[in-house]
């Protein structure tokens, strides 16, 4: 169960049927308010903001920064999520997080083809993975 009416929270999952090769991006909020998105063939990217659950929200600088980045860049190959998911370009707000506050801890990388998770350490656009697990 990924959502709860005793807490008042929210949180954006991300489903992935391998099989099926179905990604699902799930959006929830209190008050047991979701609603369900289904990833195709364009790409998909999600900061920390509501992209398809309709309610009032702040509007976060921070994360409408890195999303209209995301939006901006080349989203077709391994390499250019990677690029993007490292990209340090904008100093105030980064997609990749160095601190003094906000921290990068790593990066998971789902290839479906591969059916492979890879962990990776650091700034993605290195490409160090540090553990790959077989799905």
């Amino acid at each position: 169960r990924i959502r709860s009416s005793e807490v008042s929270v929210g949180h954006s999952y991300n489903l992935i049927d391998i099989p099926q090769r179905k990604i699902l991006n799930v959006e929830t909020a209190s008050r047991n308010r979701i609603s369900v998105y289904g990833i195709d063939e364009e790409p998909f990217f999600h900061a920390n903001m509501y992209l398809h659950l309709q309610i009032p929200q702040v509007q976060d600088e921070n994360s409408r920064s890195r999303q209209e980045i995301a939006a901006s860049l080349p989203k077709q190959l391994k390499d250019d999520f990677l690029s993007l998911l490292g990209n340090t370009d904008d100093k105030k707000y980064p997609i990749y997080m160095t601190g003094p506050t906000l921290y990068t801890l790593c990066t998971a990388l789902f290839d479906l083809d591969a059916r492979s998770l890879s962990v990776i350490e650091g700034n993605p656009k290195e490409g160090k993975i540090a553990h790959v697990f077989r799905l």
